[in-house]
């Protein structure tokens, strides 16, 4: 027997009726590996069941009684513990050897779920993120970030401010010709040299305006930072950012939370200046009629980091268009003197 090594024969004693109106007689039980032989004591098979199909009526208790069908009415009784161990170890092994068409069930549906619980987990996310891009005002991305911008106020100071400079900064903005609703801000204390909030706002160290001899540094910032904003929006930065959860409610209410707001302005104050591609950068530079030169030697005195700027201006050596009146671009200067 392959699933009783240890025994070559197994016989034991039984009690045997045929049916519930014949008498018990004594026989012998013979064990194979896939049936059970009934025999009378002098070798006359009298029955042959088939062990897949046995039953047992009385798990538990001695003796032990089986029977070939699910009517019961032929039955078996046997008490050698050594018989009926070997009979309940067969049985088990031929029960583990059947086809589970309903464990396979419970695996496609479970294999099936996984695959729609990953592709939620890592295509949800992202597809939220969108939706709230696509349906989410312009208005409310300006709410959005002024409310970071109040935030900001706490940590960088509020935003310079001076009536005889007024308006010149919207001036220098506007003439990089850039069609981009928003405005820029000269900061009192902010560390980074520039940070891109929703809503347009470009916040701007006051060094930029306050250590440089020429408008041309404090506007290749501006510009940089609109560029940057085109290709890698700060209301989308802000959703990746703070989470689905931030999404949804957005999404589902038109709201989100100050700590959410206050998070983020928190952390793109933390973060260093990023640069846009640098071949569309030129291009934009050479649009505005603005020189890269300066601002290259802004980020990097040595010129080694932003080579590509420096040898990419094409209007290194020509006359540009002013972006200021000198007399303006001094009040700009002093726009944080209040």
């Amino acid at each position: 027997m392959t699933a009783l090594k240890e025994f070559d024969r197994l016989e034991s004693t039984g009690i045997w009726r045929a049916s519930p109106d014949e008498q018990r007689r004594d026989v012998l039980v013979s064990l194979g590996q896939n049936s059970l032989v009934i025999s009378a004591s002098n070798g006359t098979a009298l029955a042959h069941w088939s062990l897949p199909t046995v039953k047992r009526q009385n798990k538990g208790h001695r003796p032990a009684i089986y029977h070939p069908d699910e009517e019961g009415d032929e039955t078996i009784e046997i008490d050698d513990e050594v018989m009926i161990g070997a009979i309940e170890k067969l049985r088990r092994v031929i029960k583990n050897r059947r086809p589970r068409p309903g464990r396979l069930r419970i695996f496609i549906f479970s294999f099936f779920l996984l695959a729609a619980g990953a592709f939620a987990l890592f295509t949800l996310p992202e597809q939220l993120v969108l939706q709230t891009l696509k349906v989410v005002p312009n208005v409310t991305k300006a709410e959005i970030g002024n409310t970071m911008l109040e935030h900001v106020k706490t940590l960088a100071g509020s935003p310079c401010h001076s009536r005889r400079s007024a308006g010149t900064l919207a001036d220098l903005y506007d003439r990089l010709g850039v069609k981009s609703e928003g405005s820029a801000l000269v900061m009192r204390g902010m560390t980074t040299t520039t940070t891109n909030l929703p809503g347009g706002f470009v916040l701007l160290n006051r060094t930029l305006v306050e250590d440089y001899e020429s408008p041309e540094v404090a506007a290749g910032f501006i510009l940089s930072a609109l560029v940057h904003n085109e290709h890698f929006d700060p209301f989308e930065g802000f959703l990746r950012f703070s989470g689905i959860k931030v999404s949804f409610r957005l999404l589902t209410t038109g709201a989100v939370s100050k700590e959410a707001t206050d998070a983020y302005a928190e952390h793109v104050l933390s973060e260093a200046t990023n640069l846009p591609n640098m071949e569309i950068l030129l291009n934009r530079f050479k649009q505005a009629q603005l020189r890269s030169t300066p601002f290259a030697y802004a980020l990097d005195p040595l010129g080694e980091s932003t080579l590509a700027l420096i040898e990419g201006d094409t209007l290194a050596n020509e006359i540009t268009p002013p972006l200021l009146p000198d007399a303006d671009w001094v009040r700009l200067q002093g726009i944080c003197q209040n």
